[in-house]
């Protein structure tokens, strides 16, 4: 991974701040956040609309389980093998309640 000698060296700098055990790929996000002038960094949202919401209300049952999975990452290190998400489903299709009707999400 390349890295410009300034976003390194700040990126150092920051790793004394919050502690040698982030990567820095974490640092990066402090780093942004802080340029934006946030003293905490801003948590993951799904920004949705109404006609996101209304289309979800027409496809979802809102008597059934719903278990959605996410097979992709930033980071390929953080990538699941398809097997894995194949054993996970697996498991849980021979889980009784609460999953009794189930509908996977991918």
């Amino acid at each position: 991974m390349f890295e410009e000698p300034v976003s390194h060296f700040y990126c150092q700098q920051k790793n004394e701040k919050y502690g040698s055990h982030l990567k820095l790929s974490a640092l990066k996000v402090h780093q942004i956040a802080a340029w934006f002038g946030l003293s905490k960094t801003p948590l993951n949202h799904i920004w949705t609309g109404k006609q996101h919401v209304a289309e979800a209300k027409k496809l979802l049952h809102p008597k059934h389980t719903y278990i959605a999975f996410s097979p992709a990452a930033n980071w390929d290190k953080k990538c699941w093998p398809l097997t894995h998400f194949v054993s996970l489903a697996q498991k849980i299709l021979k889980t009784p309640k609460p999953f009794q009707t189930r509908n996977f999400l991918f």
